[in-house]
């Protein structure tokens, strides 16, 4: 990795974490930019990785543009936000999967993956999906069906290829969602904010150094 790749992702763990700090401390006029810069620095340091060298880079790059479009949508708490936002993630999954493809097959990474994703499709996700229901109706309901099994898809994708940051990155994105899910739909959960953004920054680097490294 050159010099100007570790600045720039130096640049990522400063705007990340200005971006859990200022959002925990519901400072919305730091949290919202730092939260942008962040995915456009993973994004600068995708390519300077030479993501736009391979099919996976190129997919990859089509999925952090992708999961950018949702952060910015999800900025906004009205509903119409909301649905762009799932929409908009539930194709950055798809784009990883195409990414994950190419990179080999592992059963003992996908069975672990597999494993570990099972409480939270048979726990946390129908409690999420009865509050989407109980709150806003049936429609958005089936949407999160929709995106759960795309979402898992991916982090079954991620575990099949047996690289460890790459299982990792799909872990962390499934967990960061399934908090997400339960604090807006089930219960509140305390330190959500700092949470959700921490996992998910982190799975969004993660899956980055797996594909490229």
């Amino acid at each position: 990795m050159g010099t100007t790749a570790i600045l720039v992702g130096l640049l990522v763990a400063v705007l990340a974490a200005t971006c859990w700090y200022a959002g925990e401390a519901g400072a919305a006029y730091v949290a919202v930019p730092t939260k942008i810069g962040t995915m456009l620095a993973l994004l600068a340091l995708a390519v300077l990785l030479g993501a736009r060298d391979s099919a996976s880079g190129t997919a990859l790059l089509i999925g952090l543009a992708l999961s950018l479009v949702g952060d910015i949508a999800l900025t906004k708490d009205d509903l119409s936000s909301f649905a762009i936002g799932l929409l908009a993630f539930l194709a950055a999954h798809v784009a990883y999967v195409v990414a994950f493809l190419p990179l080999g097959f592992s059963a003992v990474g996908l069975i672990l993956v597999g494993v570990v994703l099972a409480p939270f499709a048979l726990r946390s996700f129908p409690r999420a999906r009865r509050g989407a229901i109980r709150d806003v109706g049936p429609r958005l309901g089936h949407a999160m069906t929709a995106y759960v099994l795309v979402l898992l898809a991916m982090a079954l994708a991620a575990g099949a290829t047996g690289r460890p940051l790459l299982i990792l990155g799909g872990l962390l994105f499934a967990l960061s969602d399934t908090v997400l899910a339960l604090d807006r739909f089930d219960a509140p959960r305390v330190r959500s904010h700092v949470v959700v953004l921490s996992l998910y920054h982190a799975a969004q680097a993660a899956i980055v150094l797996g594909v490229l490294r």
